[in-house]
């Protein structure tokens, strides 16, 4: 509103300054609840947009491609700041299976079993070593 329009109002009576007053009071009220409404949108759109799996239950496949950049990044730099390297740490005592004994083993067999077959080599184990699990 320009100033000649208030002092127009103001000019019309009292009766018309108080009926535009009160239109104006309500369309404030109307733009305050408007803009309220919009902020808490606007915060729940954040909240949705700034979830991944770190802060949330949903899995690291749904997370953005930045977002796992990063985390991968920070990954890295604190490995940098870690004193120890990947791997057996020094006293640590080592697990691993043990071998078999020579007379448990019928012939040497091939761990690329799909190889094997197409070369015509039987990967059977001996019945007894079956019967004795």
């Amino acid at each position: 509103m320009r100033h000649e329009e208030a002092e127009a109002i103001y000019d019309a009576g009292r009766e018309v300054v108080v009926e535009t007053l009160l239109a104006l009071s309500a369309r404030v009220e109307e733009l305050s609840r408007t803009v309220a409404e919009q902020a808490a949108r606007i915060e729940g759109l954040e909240r949705r947009l700034y979830r991944d799996s770190q802060n949330s239950s949903l899995a690291p496949s749904s997370d953005s491609p930045m977002s796992r950049q990063r985390r991968t990044l920070l990954a890295r730099e604190r490995a940098k700041g870690s004193l120890r390297k990947q791997g057996g740490q020094p006293g640590h005592e080592g697990k691993a299976r043990e071998l078999a004994a020579a007379d448990r083993i019928a012939e040497p067999a091939s761990t690329c079993r799909g190889s094997a077959r197409a070369a015509g080599i039987t990967l059977m184990a001996r019945r007894s070593d079956w019967a004795s699990r």
